[in-house]
Order: structure tokens, then sequence, then C-alpha cells
């Protein structure tokens, strides 16, 4: 793992299996042009791990690989699949490559991260998404990251006073807001919670407004909610005289 890898050759890679043990698979070729600059390469193995298996009733076996383009202009990694040959199953077949793992991560504050860590897991996916150019996909993502984002809070901010966890979970996302007793939080909430909708139903209601509003307004509700927690630290270290 980790060299450069020849086109056109069969040859053994190690991967890792449903059950998360490793072994190594014979495939027939890797691929041999850049996703992303388009350039010919022999690219770089860095791992792959498999997405299918005929022993739990799936049709075939399949893996995910990863590679990194070698161009010290480009250095990209992406994706390729191996499905198992109908007549060999020790013998896999390069199938569809090329979707590009062009990742740059949201930074949140500690406090954000720490009352809802999948809200910022969520998000950076559908940032993801989004800068592969999968904006369709990506709003559907910035939508489910509110959700997560107001009742991870809800619950931390209420988790002195017995808050209904089960009830906060199965909630309406828009009654959820409601209950944040922050006024500044619940109305940007609010905002990012129509703009999120918008995202995930046939006709839209804010159309002179995008994913980039959406974004900027999770971000918005995101710094709100940092912000009062940060006052709340320094009302309770330095209480007023």
């Amino acid at each position: 793992m980790g060299g450069l890898m020849s086109y056109g050759q069969e040859q053994n890679i190690e991967v890792e299996t449903l059950s998360g043990s490793r072994t190594s698979i014979r495939i027939d070729s890797v691929p041999d042009s850049c996703p992303t600059c388009r350039k010919g390469i022999e690219p770089k193995y860095l791992g792959g791990k498999q997405i299918s298996s005929t022993s739990i009733g799936l049709p075939k076996d399949r893996y995910i690989c990863y590679f990194q383009c070698p161009n010290k202009d480009c250095l990209m990694v992406f994706l390729a699949s191996y499905q198992a040959s109908e007549f060999d199953s020790s013998r896999f077949f390069l199938g569809d490559h090329g979707v590009v793992m062009h990742r740059r991560n949201e930074v949140f504050t500690e406090s954000v991260r720490s009352i809802s860590p999948r809200f910022v897991t969520i998000y950076n996916q559908a940032r993801t998404a989004e800068e592969n150019g999968l904006s369709e996909v990506a709003g559907c993502g910035f939508r489910r990251s509110i959700e997560f984002l107001v009742k991870d809070y809800l619950l931390f901010d209420n988790k002195d006073s017995g808050a209904d966890e089960e009830g906060v979970k199965t909630a309406h996302l828009a009654d959820c807001i409601k209950k944040i007793d922050d006024e500044r939080v619940r109305a940007i909430a609010r905002k990012a919670t129509w703009l999120g909708n918008d995202e995930t139903h046939y006709l839209r209601k804010f159309e002179d407004f995008d994913l980039q509003n959406l974004k900027e307004l999770i971000k918005l509700t995101a710094y709100w909610i940092d912000a009062k927690e940060t006052a709340k630290k320094y009302d309770q270290d330095l209480p007023s005289k």
C-alpha cells in the first residue's frame, strides 16, 4: 500500500472487509487518469473498503478504493469501485471512478462541537457534496444539520430541568425552535429552517435565496449558540460584584 501503481497490470491490493479485517484481492487494473487534472497517471493507492458481499445476501462482492493523483500540482484523492467477476470471484474488475474526495471542513468552535458533534459531521459532509458538484444532495444534508444542531442545543440548554429527551428527538423541528429561550438563536434557526426546507421540497418558497444563504444562516445559528454559551461561562467565572 502507498506505492505508485501501473495501469493495465493485474495486481494484489490490501483492503478492509465488512467485518473490519484485512485481506488481499486481485484487481485487473487501476484508473489511468485523474478525474481532477485529467492527466494520465499511475496513481498512488491509499486503501480500500468492502461495501457489498454475497455472504450477507447482496448480489456482488464490491470494494471502494482510494487513490491519489501523483502530479505535484494536483495531488487530489479520488475513488474507484471494484466488482467481483461473474466467472471468477477471486478477481475484481475496475468499474466507475472519478468521485473527487475534495474536502475542506468548516471549523466550528469548541462549544458547538461539544454540544452537537453530529451537526459538525453532517454539515461538513454536506459541504463535501457541494464542493464536488452535488448541490441537489448537499441542500438536504445542510437541512439535516440544522435539525441536529437545534435539537442537541435544546437538550443541552435544558439538561438541568429534566428535558424530555425522546420528546425532543421525535418532535417537529419548528416546535423545537419555539422552545429555545434565546431570541437571537430562535429567530436565525427559524430562518435557516425555512431555507433548508426549500432544499427538500419540490417547490421553493424563497426563490431569491440559495445554498449560500442557507449556509450563512446555519453558521449564524451556531455563532449565536456559541456566543450565549461563552457569555454564560464568563457570568459564572466572573460574577457581578
